[in-house]
C-alpha cells in the first residue's frame, strides 16, 4: 500500500504538470472577425458556429496559432566588442530617442531682422567686458597674459563686426559673416564667451599693419550671467538671425571706423599731452652695487619731439670705489625713439642691471629692428631694441594706460613708408 500511494501521488502531480507544459508551448486563440467578411463575431464564438453576417461556418482560417515558448534573442541585439564598427540596437536607438525632451522653440521665431539685431547690440553694449587671457607653461615655466579690451560691435554688410584693442597697441577688426554662424559659447558662471562659424570664414584685420588673417571663433570678455538663459538665447537669436543673411558675393570688406578715432585728439594735442606728463612726472634714478663700491644715477630728464620722434637727453654719473680710491665720471645721453616703430610696455621688475639703458624704468619701447638710437656726447651711436623710462605713474589715476592709448593714437597719425625694392 505504501508503494501504492507513492505511484498515485506521482501520476496526480505528473498529470497536473503536464497539461501546464502543453499550454505553455502553443495557444490557439480564436479572432475577433470573420475570416470571409472580416465582420466583428462575438468573442465567445468557436471554431464550427456559423458567422452571423455571411453564414460562412467558423472554420480553421479563422484561427492563429501564437508560440508562447521563449524565444532566443536575435544576435543583432548583441555589440560586438571586439568591432570597431560596432553600433547599439535599433531598440535602443528608439527608446532614447522617445526619451529625449522635444526641441526649444526659439524664442525669436516672430523676429524680424530689425528686432533680433536690435536685441543682441543691446546685449553687446551692455555685458561686453575687458578680457583677460593668461598662459602658462609648466615645463618652460614661462606664460604671460594678454589684454583685450575696448569691444565694439555693430551690423554692416553681411557681417556682424567686432573691434578690440590688442594690448594697448593696436586695434583688431573682426568680420564674422552672419550666415556661416555655427554656436555661441559660454557658461554663466564664467566670462569666457565665443562666437564661432562654420569654416574659417573670419576676417581679422590687424588696423597698424592691415595684415588678414582668416579663422573660425572670436572670443570676447563678456557677462554670461547677466540674465537668465543668455548664452542660450544669444545661440537662439544668431540662428534665427542667419537666416536673413546670405554668403558675401564680395571680397572687399566694409569699412569700419572706431568710435575712438572719431573726436580722437589732433596730432598736436597727443603730443603737448604726453610731453606735460614725462616732463613733469619724470623721476630720477640711483642704482649702486651690494658692497657699496660703485653707483649709477640718472638725472636731469627731458622729453621733446622731433616729428614723430620722442627726445630724450638724461645725465648718467658713476662712482666706482677700489683700494681707497674714489673715481667718477660724468655722461650726457642723447635717445631718439620712434614712436612710429615702436610698441609700449611695462617693464618687469628684474630686467637687466641699469636703470635707463639697460632696464630699472617703468614705461618701455621695444624696436624689433633696433632703431632706437642712444648717442653719448663727443662718442658714437648705439642702436637698441629697447628703452625704458621712469615715470611717476602714481601721480595720476590710471596714468600708465592713459599714457599708452597716448602713444596709441600718436601712431595713428604716421605716415605710411613705402620701402624701395631692393634685388635681394
Amino acid at each position: 500500500m505504501k508503494y501504492s500511494a507513492t505511484i498515485l501521488t506521482f501520476l496526480l502531480l505528473f498529470t497536473a504538470v503536464l497539461p501546464s507544459q502543453t499550454n505553455a508551448q502553443t495557444t490557439t486563440t480564436v479572432s475577433k472577425k470573420c475570416g470571409k467578411c472580416q465582420k466583428p463575431v462575438s468573442s465567445s464564438s468557436k471554431v464550427g458556429d456559423t458567422c452571423p453576417h455571411c453564414g460562412v461556418r467558423w472554420g480553421y482560417e479563422n484561427t492563429t496559432t501564437t508560440s508562447t515558448t521563449v524565444n532566443r534573442p536575435s544576435y543583432n541585439n548583441y555589440i560586438d566588442i571586439y568591432s570597431p564598427t560596432s553600433t547599439r540596437t535599433n531598440n535602443t536607438n528608439t527608446k532614447s530617442t522617445q526619451n529625449n525632451p522635444p526641441p526649444k522653440p526659439n524664442p525669436f521665431a516672430s523676429y524680424t531682422k530689425q528686432m533680433t539685431e536690435q536685441w543682441l547690440m543691446e546685449r553687446f553694449k551692455n555685458y561686453s567686458q575687458k578680457r583677460v587671457y593668461c598662459s602658462s607653461d609648466r615645463i618652460l615655466s614661462i606664460g604671460g597674459c594678454t589684454t583685450y579690451d575696448d569691444f565694439e560691435f555693430k551690423f554692416d554688410g553681411e557681417y556682424l563686426i567686432v573691434k578690440y584693442n590688442y594690448e594697448n597697441e593696436y586695434d583688431e577688426v573682426v568680420y564674422i559673416p552672419v550666415y556661416d554662424f555655427s554656436y555661441v559659447y559660454g557658461k554663466d558662471y564664467g566670462s569666457d564667451f565665443s562666437i564661432s562659424t562654420t569654416s574659417n570664414t573670419m576676417y581679422e584685420v590687424n588696423r597698424k599693419t592691415n595684415a588678414k588673417r582668416v579663422t573660425n571663433y572670436l572670443s570676447i570678455g563678456f557677462k554670461n550671467d547677466s540674465e537668465t538663459d543668455l548664452i542660450e538665447n544669444i545661440d537662439f537669436a544668431f540662428k534665427h538671425l542667419k537666416k536673413f543673411y546670405k554668403k558675401p558675393t564680395s571680397t572687399i570688406l566694409p569699412e569700419f571706423t572706431p568710435k575712438s578715432e572719431l573726436n580722437k585728439p589732433s596730432l598736436s594735442e597727443t603730443q603737448n599731452w604726453i610731453l606735460s606728463k614725462l616732463n613733469g612726472y619724470q623721476k630720477n634714478l640711483s642704482i649702486g652695487s651690494y658692497d657699496g663700491s660703485s653707483s649709477n644715477s640718472y638725472s636731469n630728464f627731458s622729453f621733446s619731439f622731433s616729428g614723430f620722434n620722442l627726445i630724450t637727453t638724461f645725465k648718467e654719473s658713476s662712482s666706482l670705489s677700489s683700494n681707497g680710491y674714489n673715481n667718477t665720471w660724468t655722461h650726457y645721453y642723447t635717445v631718439t625713439i620712434p614712436v612710429c616703430d615702436c610698441s609700449t610696455y611695462r617693464p618687469s621688475n628684474n630686467r637687466g642691471y641699469g636703470a635707463m639703458t639697460y632696464g630699472g624704468g617703468n614705461f618701455g619701447f621695444s624696436s624689433s629692428k633696433k632703431n632706437i638710437t642712444q648717442t653719448e656726447q663727443g662718442q658714437s651711436t648705439r642702436y637698441l631694441s629697447s628703452f625704458d623710462i621712469s615715470v611717476d605713474f602714481d601721480r595720476e589715476n590710471d596714468l600708465f594706460s592713459r599714457m599708452q592709448k597716448a602713444f596709441n593714437n600718436l601712431k595713428t597719425y604716421c605716415p605710411v613708408i613705402t620701402k624701395p625694392k631692393e634685388a635681394f
